[in-house]
């Protein structure tokens, strides 16, 4: 067996060449995108290879046996990617169409080992589906209309999937490795240097001083973490590990404690500036700049988290005659909020040269690093003692915070490979607007049915896949062409698919963050996903007010009496929902705060 010091310092090792390859990236541009990513993802690969050691084994084998077999992935990963990198212009613009045997096998072997990772770090489900596509792409004759087509050879399936430098190279992994990669690292540093720790002590110290205040710590902490992270299930392992304990010692049912978090977690995907993966590739779906898309986005996800707080607040006005202080450190208040400085100055920097110089999104991450950095050298050597010991803890600082980066990218990295494929096969064999077309068949040419259909669609693959960004690329590719046939604005079609895919992180039987956060409360898991559905109400309902008022996506003049309108909508419903209110007229009222919320939603004004 490897031993574990020696596996620690390779990961490490790998983990800051990773950071810094896409740090240094986005710096000088070294290398075209299309030939970054095959380093990209050949890092990727081994590093997922390296965590099987300590972590979930590829193969159910043990000592020796597994250290042999690790160490011969981690030989085929790397002659495979150095083959990539040094036949890369020949596979270009000598054998493109016309490939080699050999460059078939070693093709077919980067889609295996993709393959293979994702199911290691994913599970079975993603893989699966991928497969299914490929049998899909061979045996296309075999379907009737409308999914009828002629068939594509093993070869041309090996050649666009891969060594044509598309597929699990493709556009999407592209992604990744630039616009996606270099906020995850950004994210992955703010942890390493205490980030998550800094959030969740000044959400106590904002909800200390209000009664029925320590159930908005996990609204406000996950919302702040979510914005960095853009993970729905790191998010609630990382801030609900706190917060849930601290809401169930408040005297919340742990159910109840488990369902806040998750919704709470899971709505982190919407907020600026990271947004999840899913946005980045909303910004490559739709040729439009970052800042345009997260101008357009932010109305709705402050409504999101304004309505969340106000149905936690009802929650605790149920189930708590008095909320307690949250215990506090002596002196958290200046401290943490000298702790801050940094994370609030680089995201500061994030959208000034956004906005005002409208750089790249991956010079931007990158201003957002190196300011980050720069404000937390100088943040510990005003803290420390001696200049010596705050470098040491910068430093220190800085290989865990690139290590997480590091480890938080390599898996969603092989993900997106994988999902590269599907896209490509989607292309080649037309199926995206056939699919479209089947869905307008089945919805009769009605908007709501053909809305419902999305829905339904983007919760079962939400459900198998487990991932948001797998979820959007998916149902986007597949649905919203049919929604745009509806005279719908691309933007609209996109965020509607985007929030019903972020729905399914709630939604049983899977429900993958309420996996987490029931886990963590010890509460039945079918009644934590009841009750984070009933909490989680606005995220369902906000992508069919999308339809009724797409002005809320305007971000003009129109944008705040839309706002209004869908806010007083959805407070309606939830004050309907979850006021305290049991006896009669209590019930009446709550039922006629449904009905009235519905009408203030969904009844369309004309806004002048």
């Amino acid at each position: 067996m490897i031993p574990q010091k020696y596996t620690n310092a390779t990961i490490q090792v790998i983990s800051l060449l990773y950071s810094f390859l896409v740090i240094y990236y986005a710096m000088t541009l070294f290398e075209s995108r299309t030939r970054f990513v095959l380093i990209f993802l050949s890092l990727s690969v081994i590093i997922c290879i390296l965590t099987s050691i300590e972590g979930k084994r590829i193969f159910p084998l043990k000592g020796r046996k597994y250290s042999i077999l690790v160490m011969l992935l981690l030989g085929v990963s790397f002659l495979v990617g150095l083959y990539f990198y040094i036949e890369y212009p020949h596979l270009i613009y000598e054998r493109l169409g016309c490939n080699t045997p050999l460059d078939h096998v070693i093709g077919g072997t980067a889609i295996f080992l993709v393959l293979l990772l994702t199911w290691k770090e994913m599970g079975w489900l993603i893989p699966t589906v991928v497969i299914l596509f490929l049998l899909y792409a061979y045996f296309g004759y075999i379907f009737p209309d409308p999914f009828y087509h002629a068939g594509l050879s093993l070869t041309r399936i090996i050649q666009i999937s891969a060594v044509g430098i598309d597929g699990i190279f493709g556009g999407i992994t592209q992604i990744g490795a630039t616009w996606v990669a270099i906020f995850v690292i950004y994210a992955g540093l703010i942890q390493g240097f205490g980030g998550l720790s800094y959030i969740f002590n000044i959400s106590r110290l904002i909800t200390q001083k209000f009664k029925y205040g320590i159930p908005q710590i996990a609204v406000i902490a996950s919302m702040f973490f979510g914005s960095l992270s853009g993970s729905s299930s790191a998010n609630v392992a990382a801030t609900g590990s706190f917060t849930i304990p601290l809401m169930k010692r408040s005297g919340l049912p742990s159910h109840i404690a488990g369902a806040i978090e998750s919704v709470a977690s899971t709505g982190g995907q919407l907020m600026p500036p990271i947004m999840g993966a899913s946005i980045f590739l909303m910004c490559d779906f739709l040729s439009k700049p970052y800042m345009g898309i997260m101008t357009a986005m932010l109305p709705s996800a402050l409504l999101f988290y304004i309505c969340i707080a106000i149905t936690v607040y009802l929650i605790a006005r149920r189930h708590l005659n008095t909320s307690p202080q949250a215990p506090m450190e002596q002196g958290l208040s200046r401290g943490y909020f000298l702790a801050g400085i940094p994370i609030a100055f680089s995201v500061g920097v994030l959208i000034f040269t956004l906005v005002h110089y409208q750089v790249s999104i991956l010079l931007g991450g990158f201003y957002a690093i190196i300011s980050f950095l720069a404000a937390q050298l100088i943040y510990e050597l005003s803290c420390s003692k001696g200049r010596l010991l705050g470098i040491q803890r910068f430093g220190e600082s800085l290989l865990q915070g690139m290590r997480n980066g590091a480890l938080s990218m390599a898996p969603l990295g092989v993900m997106l490979a994988s999902m590269g494929i599907i896209v490509k096969i989607i292309t080649a064999t037309g199926l995206s607007m056939e699919f479209s077309f089947l869905m307008v068949d089945l919805a009769q040419g009605q908007l709501v049915p053909l809305l419902l259909l999305v829905m339904l669609v983007s919760l079962v693959l939400g459900m198998a896949t487990s991932s948001t960004v797998a979820t959007y690329l998916l149902v986007v590719l597949l649905a919203a062409p049919a929604l745009v046939t509806f005279g719908i604005e691309p933007l609209v079609s996109h965020l509607v698919v985007f929030y019903f895919a972020i729905s399914a992180a709630i939604t049983p039987p899977v429900a993958a963050v309420v996996v987490i956060a029931s886990s963590i409360a010890q509460a039945s898991f079918l009644r934590t996903c009841w009750e984070a559905i009933k909490i989680g109400i606005p995220l369902f309902l906000l992508p069919f007010a999308f339809i009724v008022r797409p002005e809320l996506l305007a971000a003009d003049y129109t944008t705040p009496l839309a706002a209004f309108a869908i806010l007083l909508g959805l407070v309606g419903i939830v004050y309907g929902i979850h006021a305290p209110l049991q006896e009669i007229k209590g019930k009446l009222l709550r039922g006629a705060c449904v009905v009235l919320g519905a009408a203030a939603l969904f009844c369309p004004v004309n806004v002048v």
